[in-house]
Order: structure tokens, then C-alpha cells, then sequence
């Protein structure tokens, strides 16, 4: 079994190396190692999501880091774009509630 676990550990850190370099917007980034580094550690808890919890959370954890990088908001909360931010940040909190209430099930979250 150590042998299977190091291949898998091998095989997760390949693809992490190897899947940012297929990032696009790092050939014209201007700090493009720092990019580099942030895909890696990304990329590699990604990689971590998919062989210790399955595929299901793995695509629910790059829809919701895709939704989040998706949302603009800046400073000024009165800007035509600000609604459309405050409705995919409540989407995102609301979806990671409903996923919390039902994994909890019949369990109480403070134990009496």
C-alpha cells in the first residue's frame, strides 16, 4: 500500500506542476512566477479534493472558486454592476448553507 500511496502522491504533483502551464494568462503576466506559485497550491488542492473526497466535490470546489472569481465588486457598492455581485455572493452563501444543512442530517451542531 505505501508503494500505490506514493505513485498517487507522484502522479498529484506532476499535475500540479504540469496543469498551470497551461494557464494562458501566465505567458503575459508581469509577475508571472508569483501566478505560477498561486496555480501550484491551487491546482495541487484541487488535485488533494479529487483523490481523498471524489469527483462530485471536486467539480462542486471549481464551480464555486469559478463563481467567486466571477464576482465584481469594488469599493463603491452604488455602481450599476453591484446588484449582480450581491446576488452570485448570496448564491454562493446560500449553496454552501444548503450543502452544510443536508450533510449534517439528523445531527445536532452543538452537542447538549
Amino acid at each position: 500500500m505505501p508503494l500505490l500511496d506514493r505513485k498517487e502522491r507522484i502522479a498529484s504533483g506532476a499535475g500540479a506542476l504540469l496543469f498551470p502551464a497551461q494557464q494562458s494568462d501566465l505567458a503575459n503576466a508581469i509577475n508571472w512566477q508569483a501566478e505560477f506559485a498561486t496555480y501550484v497550491i491551487l491546482f495541487t488542492a484541487i488535485i488533494f479534493i479529487l483523490l481523498k473526497f471524489g469527483m462530485v466535490v471536486t467539480v462542486t470546489a471549481v464551480f464555486t472558486i469559478n463563481q467567486i472569481n466571477g464576482i465584481a465588486l469594488g469599493t463603491d457598492w452604488t455602481t450599476w454592476y453591484a446588484p449582480s455581485g450581491f446576488a452570485t455572493m448570496a448564491l454562493i452563501i446560500g449553496f454552501a448553507l444548503w450543502a452544510f444543512w443536508r450533510s449534517a442530517g439528523d445531527r445536532e451542531l452543538l452537542n447538549a
